[in-house]
């Protein structure tokens, strides 16, 4: 019988008493319908156990670094391989490894397994609220990219998830982030979607090298050509309101919202100015207008 081995390393620091944990485990993996030895002869099922190990054991080691509700340790190095193993699988033959890549393409394709990936995804950022780092991979890449990548490829109702996760990574040391956002866009040109994801890039999702993902547009034009028809700069505008109001923006999570009106523009025109180019006075003053009863509303008790 073919079996799915998995190896998770997970380290963890504990901060109060300047000390690295550690998590390590081997798990093997079965399923009845897995029957050779190849990623893309894997079904649904195992599919499932491998995304549903991989989830629990994360958990498992947040537990084990903070046992009875103790002060939380924040993990920050999350390493899993994955290689399949076989009853006859003869000594000295080269075992057949697969990369977390390859493994989330082949999970994609089940309909019934997003809504786990998801919240895999999730799994691996819902502690990171208080920090911008994200779990690691390795030195370039945090956990759960490769898992968003393959949803946000096959189907673009995923980019507000991939948004959402962005928010979650350290963009000011990005490394392929920008590469990614800009995959995604050339995939499905622009719409609705990507016009989203611009927006957040502009904003929520600057980073290191927003500038640069900006300035590259204009000069191909292909964002301009796109917002030059009305009803196509109104995607835009939606989203760049929808990003400066989504609740895990962090300009509305800090103390520019709950603070002083004069602080909050202050951040307001620094973002806006990410914008010129693309963004008319008579633009500006719409956003502002927008962006000031969204504060009105907040300190009136309707946000």
């Amino acid at each position: 019988m073919v079996e799915i081995e998995i190896t998770l390393n997970v380290t963890g620091k504990d901060e109060e008493n300047d000390r690295y944990l550690t998590h390590a485990i081997t798990k093997n993996v079965r399923s009845a319908h897995l029957q050779t030895a190849a990623v893309e002869d894997m079904g649904e099922d195992a599919c499932r156990s491998v995304i549903e190990t991989v989830h629990v054991q994360i958990v498992e080691a947040k537990n084990k670094f903070s046992p009875n509700g103790g002060k939380p340790v924040n993990l920050y190095e999350v390493q899993y391989a994955f290689k399949f193993t076989s009853n006859d699988h003869k000594a000295g033959e080269p075992e057949i490894e697969f990369s977390e890549g390859d493994f989330y393409h082949q999970a994609v394709k089940f309909e019934s397994l997003h809504t786990l990936i998801i919240q895999f995804v999730k799994a691996t950022t819902d502690d990171c609220s208080s920090r911008p780092e994200h779990y690691w991979a390795d030195d370039e890449t945090v956990v759960g990219t490769a898992a968003m990548l393959a949803l946000v490829y096959h189907d673009k109702k995923y980019i507000p998830d991939y948004i959402a996760f962005l928010r979650k990574n350290d963009l000011d040391h990005e490394v392929n982030q920008g590469v990614d956002i800009n995959g995604v866009i050339k995939r499905y040109g622009w719409c609705r979607e990507t016009a989203y994801l611009a927006a957040a890039r502009s904003l929520s999702c600057y980073g290191h090298h927003g500038r640069d993902f900006f300035k590259d547009l204009l000069q191909t034009s292909e964002l301009k050509t796109f917002i030059a028809k009305t009803e196509n700069f109104e995607l835009f505008y939606e989203g760049i309101v929808r990003d400066f109001k989504e609740n895990h923006h962090p300009l509305y999570k800090g103390h520019y919202l709950g603070g002083p009106k004069e602080e909050y523009w202050s951040s307001i025109d620094y973002m806006v100015d990410n914008l010129n180019p693309l963004l008319k006075e008579a633009h500006k003053q719409r956003l502002r207008n927008d962006l000031e009863t969204f504060w009105d509303e907040y300190h009136n008790g309707e946000g």
